[in-house]
């Protein structure tokens, strides 16, 4: 697993850590997408003054972006162009879903 290690609430270095040796690194945090450099604070990391998004709540941001701009060409479509709309954007959100289920480490369906 991916640990950053903190000192002065910020990330001095990332290292891969077996979870059951942590303790012997106090200063370590479970990361996924920290690097050198970034702020850690109230339990989550930032870079720039950003949240720094873990891989999983990445990809359920671009699913749930996907979703409005499926809903808007929905609105703009007629007919079986709309049908194709909702075809083709059902299929990238069950995509995105089944990349999310991976980075977080769940079994996909299907």
């Amino acid at each position: 697993m991916r640990y950053a290690v903190i000192k002065n609430a910020v990330v001095e270095n990332v290292i891969e850590l077996h979870a059951a040796n942590a303790h012997e690194f106090p200063n370590a945090v479970q990361c996924d997408g920290a690097e050198i450099g970034d702020m850690y604070q109230d339990g989550a990391f930032y870079r720039n003054g950003e949240k720094v998004l873990s891989e999983t709540e990445s990809l359920r941001q671009r699913i749930a972006s996907l979703e409005a701009v499926q809903d808007a060409m929905l609105c703009a479509a007629d007919g079986e162009d709309k049908l194709e709309a909702a075809r083709s954007f059902a299929l990238r959100v069950e995509n995105a879903e089944r990349a999310a289920d991976l980075a977080a480490g769940e079994k996909v369906k299907g």
